[in-house]
């Protein structure tokens, strides 16, 4: 029994020493880790340190200048004047510097500009958005002017989503503004003139709630109401150019569609 005891703590004592032994040379192992760590920084430093030229500033801002990336550009033409005040190369980056702020104000105006437009857009003053435009047209391309003056251009063409009601309610005869606009309703059709290809729409089923004209002539179903009557069970969507004097029901609308 004392032998087997004696055994057993003699295999503690030794994994007692081996745990001792393994947590010395993980405590080494992690100094020298640290250490390694520590020379590799100073070493990446050292080679950071030896790139800090005046050369490798200026390269980096002409690299920058040509990838338009004019902030990087000027802060490295501005690292160069300063810091290596007597090197040749000042020179060429003072005035690589002039360029490059030249750049930024224009890049600022044309961000502000279309800024400008696109508030105006947001806000439905065309004539605004077209006055900003060309406020910065000579520092855009052309092709850049042809797309926004295209979007202002649809922009003030969007058809406005309205009901029939509203028109008859809210703008009716009186309401001069309302011509010229483009509106897109939703509306039933009731009876068809052939002879002025009109049809009256109504804003609920045929024969209720509010009506107004749809003249067809020149829409996508001008042939096809010249000899079909329109289904009376069906909603259509009329988009078309609208006025505000008609004999007797007030707002018409010339369709451009109707589907």
């Amino acid at each position: 029994m004392l032998i087997r005891l004696l055994k057993v703590f003699a295999v503690i004592f030794m994994l007692g020493l081996m745990i001792g032994c393994n947590s010395a040379k993980i405590e080494e192992l992690k100094t020298e880790n640290d250490t390694l760590k520590k020379q590799i920084a100073e070493q990446q430093q050292e080679i950071t340190n030896l790139k800090e030229t005046a050369d490798y500033h200026y390269q980096q801002g002409v690299t920058a200048l040509g990838a338009n990336d004019y902030e990087k550009a000027e802060g490295e033409f501005e690292t160069v004047i300063n810091k290596y005040p007597l090197s040749p190369l000042c020179v060429s980056a003072k005035q690589s510097l002039v360029k490059t702020r030249a750049e930024l104000e224009k890049t600022k105006k044309i961000s502000m500009g279309k800024q400008d437009v696109e508030a105006s857009i947001n806000s439905h003053d065309f004539d605004k958005a077209t006055q900003k435009l060309n406020e910065i047209r000579s520092l855009i391309s052309s092709a850049e002017y042809k797309d926004i003056k295209s979007r202002i251009y649809e922009e003030a063409n969007k058809p406005i989503e309205t009901t029939i009601n509203r028109i008859v309610s809210e703008f009716g005869s009186r309401n001069l503004n309302l011509d010229g606009k483009r509106l897109k309703i939703r509306c039933s059709f009731g009876y068809i003139d052939r002879k002025e290809k009109s049809i009256i729409a109504y804003n609920d089923a045929p024969g209720f709630g509010s009506s107004l004209k749809v003249y067809y002539e020149g829409s996508n179903k001008e042939s096809y109401f010249t000899e079909n009557e329109p289904d009376r069970h069906a909603r259509y969507t009329v988009i078309g150019r609208a006025c505000s004097i008609s004999d007797a029901y007030g707002a018409f609308i010339n369709a451009e569609s109707i589907n």
